[in-house]
């Protein structure tokens, strides 16, 4: 029972860090679509 509890949090910091990531990415874009203007 103890693993699955690890396993799934593990899981959930890995979709966490994978949406950080995005949302860092797509705000850079973002910035730099911004100011090229």
């Amino acid at each position: 029972m103890q693993n699955q509890i690890v396993d799934h949090l593990e899981h959930v910091h890995r979709l966490i860090q994978l949406f950080l990531n995005s949302f860092k990415y797509f705000r850079n874009m973002y910035k730099g679509f911004y100011y090229s203007r």
